[in-house]
């Protein structure tokens, strides 16, 4: 007798039973095998609902690959990360793809020798540098045997189904287009977010007779798209809708530097393998978001801002304020009294005014090297009473026609403000809104040698300005609960849905800052203040 089983008991039988695509890495797990005979459903809802499965040869549905599978030339470009590296690596060797296929690997430092012997990955350590990207790209396509290209980001997460899907779209037939994907998927703070819209270019494939006959990419067009590079084709083509299982692309926007990030030269021996379980990773943010769908439709970038997304990962990067005759590094995290101690700090080198900027010593997303042995320290906040304080500071009462750093709408309501700050991934937020996990932790790595608390701030920087001889005295500069016409009281705020959507987005911050309890006690909140 067939079983028959609702919708949702189905789904969770195929996050916990569905075959493991990633048992070479992860071996011993176990699998299960699913056939339509077990349960009664359509073929198409179950393909739909478990494209990985293993099924009996008889029930298989019509394959993507085909003997006349187009073969593929992938392009990788060498940033500077040995490990992303391999991971990238490992994502090409895992494709499910049957057809021919190569992965070509540029690595234009010079100090920096690659090695990894596959016949299907071809590495090209040049003897010098290539400053600009045009002939980088001209080199990388001259090094390739097939005509159909793909982007192969070195920072990036391809998943096993990535060179199918995109042959299955691409029409070898009209080459006048590259294929575009307008989906993927986000990895930040650990995990997976998203599924994100828009124009990807960092995920495309194209002809090498295109990419010849437009003459190589577009030089740094940065209000075309989100993500580079883009060919220099006067038309554009429409964008290919993805399914959710069609997913193929995990985009890392905070490990997306371009500069060697490790400092590693000499010869390295590469050994591809991944450092997390990206297909489950997937399938279950996927799962969450059949339940609670958010419109993660993001807008076009421009300037400078997508210029620090190419740089350093993000359109806000962490910053460093250091003080070297104290051999001292604080990074700021708004929202968390940043203001009060930038002041106290810089007060003995008599700076008194536009504390954020006018501090010489500032840097992006990393320490250089000579100060790396500096004692590094920021300050944390309950996520539920910092984002009250940003949407109070910045967005309420304020002008309805001035957008925020042009992300975010002000003059808004909280709740619409909510909306639009948990749409957004961390890579592509203002700096006011970002979590505080994307600041202070790289790789799973917490940066500071020393943590303070917003809660307990006059207490946990008497530390500091004892150790590093800074007045104990802070100011309280920022005081947006004063403002008339806002709560004093983060919690008044909140609805359960809310604090949900709130949690949900920033739940790297309570987790790894210990604010889980203040969840509990809000929800208690909010349903007697309900109720």
């Amino acid at each position: 007798m067939k079983r028959r089983i609702d919708l949702l008991e189905l789904w969770r039988y195929g996050l916990t039973a569905v075959s493991n695509p990633t048992n070479a890495i992860y071996p011993g797990r176990k699998t299960a095998v699913f056939t339509k005979s077990n349960f009664a459903l359509p073929g198409k809802l179950w393909r739909r609902l478990f494209p990985t499965v293993k099924k009996h040869s008889s029930e298989l549905p019509p394959s993507v690959n085909t003997p006349s599978s187009p073969p593929v030339s992938c392009i990788c470009f060498y940033t500077g990360s040995p490990h992303r590296l391999e991971e990238a690596i490992c994502s090409f060797l895992q494709q499910d793809y049957d057809g021919v296929k190569e992965l070509v690997i540029i690595n234009d430092d010079p100090e920096v020798t690659l090695q990894f012997a596959h016949a299907e990955v071809k590495i090209v350590n040049l003897p010098e540098s290539i400053r600009y990207k045009r002939p980088k790209w001209q080199k990388a396509v001259a090094a390739c045997t097939h005509n159909l290209l793909m982007i192969w980001g070195a920072d990036d997460i391809s998943l096993p189904h990535r060179i199918s899907i995109t042959t299955a779209k691409w029409s070898s037939e009209n080459e006048s287009y590259p294929f575009i994907p307008d989906t993927i998927m986000i990895w930040e703070n650990e995990r997976v977010q998203g599924p994100y819209h828009n124009q990807f270019n960092q995920g495309g494939a194209w002809s090498r007779r295109l990419f010849e006959r437009v003459g190589g990419i577009k030089g740094s067009n940065y209000k075309a798209s989100i993500m580079m590079p883009q060919l220099k084709s006067v038309d554009q083509p429409p964008m290919k809708s993805l399914a959710p299982e069609e997913i193929f692309y995990l985009f890392r926007g905070a490990n997306y530097a371009t500069e060697n990030q490790t400092g590693t030269v000499g010869t390295i021996q590469l050994q591809p393998k991944w450092r997390a379980d990206y297909v489950s990773a997937v399938r279950d943010c996927l799962a969450t978001q059949r339940f609670s769908p958010i419109d993660r439709t993001l807008s076009p970038l421009s300037g400078i801002r997508t210029k620090n997304l190419n740089r350093y990962g993000a359109i806000h990067p962490r910053r460093y304020y250091l003080f070297v005759d104290r051999e001292l590094a604080y990074i700021s995290t708004a929202k968390v009294a940043c203001t009060s101690l930038k002041t106290v700090m810089m007060e003995p080198y008599g700076i008194h005014k536009r504390v954020h900027n006018a501090w010489p010593h500032i840097y992006l997303d990393a320490l250089a090297e000579e100060h790396q042995g500096f004692f590094t320290f920021s300050f944390v906040r309950n996520p539920f009473d910092r984002l009250v304080s940003g949407y109070r500071d910045k967005i309420f009462a304020k002008a309805s026609d001035v957008a925020f750093y042009g992300d975010i709408p002000t003059n808004i309501s909280f709740a619409t403000f909510v909306h639009e700050v948990v749409k957004r991934p961390d890579c592509l937020l203002n700096g006011h809104f970002q979590s505080q996990y994307y600041k202070l932790y790289q790789d799973g790595k917490l940066l500071v040698d020393y943590l303070g608390r917003f809660e307990n701030l006059d207490a946990d920087w008497q530390f500091i300005a004892n150790r590093f001889r800074f007045s104990t005295e802070l100011p309280h500069k920022m005081k947006s609960a004063s403002k008339r016409g806002v709560h004093r009281n983060y919690r008044e705020y909140y609805t359960e849905e809310l604090l949900h959507l709130v949690y949900n987005r920033f739940q790297a911050d309570f987790e790894a800052f210990g604010y889980q309890a203040s969840y509990e006690a809000l929800l208690a909140f909010v349903r007697e203040k309900k109720g």
